[in-house]
């Protein structure tokens, strides 16, 4: 009895579910004004910068859309890493495992996550379908990242705490040592509440 005990505690331990839980504030929107002063007073470095105002996180959890092929497990928080043709270099999501832990972002080029189920199908061009932006932004976002190495997509929202901040610190961090390799941006999914 203590054992089967034991490895439920585990299992919930190791729960995507449960990290979330005990990490983060409540589940909130966030207005753009709240989303500025967060992204202006940690200095984080990026070069576009929009929110999620068309339930854009439901549209993660989707097949054709999510990170992660082998469930519907889902994350506020992810990292998509695209090449100068955009397509997938590599991708994360907190649900696939700490970031501290992969240590992804600690070298250049950024490591390939080798992540059994990773969904190589996506496309940079698939990621600004999420977004509501007009396509006079998006082909000019689809157009400069043509001329770098990498364009990150990072999805974040201010009420995960931690975890976003770390995750947009790191981003940061290549941002400012190889700016001429590297595009950033920036998606806030904090619109979706329900």
């Amino acid at each position: 009895m203590k054992i089967l005990f034991a490895l439920t505690i585990l299992m919930i331990c190791y729960s995507c579910d449960l990290i979330r839980l005990l990490n983060t504030s409540k589940e909130k929107n966030e207005t753009t004004d709240e989303i500025n002063l967060f992204l202006s007073k940690n200095k984080y470095k990026f070069d576009y910068s929009f929110e999620n105002i068309d339930s854009t996180a439901k549209y993660l959890r989707s097949p054709k859309y999510r990170i992660n092929d082998d469930s519907l497990k889902y994350s506020y928080i992810q990292l998509r890493i695209f090449d100068h043709n955009g397509y997938l270099y590599s991708g994360y999501s907190l649900c696939m495992g700490n970031f501290d832990n992969r240590k992804i972002l600690d070298s250049f080029p950024p490591k390939k996550n080798t992540y059994p189920m990773i969904n190589n199908e996506l496309t940079l061009k698939n990621e600004f379908n999420l977004l509501y932006i007009d396509e006079n932004k998006r082909s000019e976002i689809l157009t400069k990242s043509k001329y770098y190495k990498y364009t990150f997509v990072v999805y974040w929202t201010i009420w995960t705490n931690y975890f976003s901040k770390h995750l947009l610190k790191e981003v940061s961090k290549i941002k400012t040592k190889f700016s001429d390799d590297v595009l950033v941006v920036l998606v806030n999914l904090a619109k979706d509440t329900n």
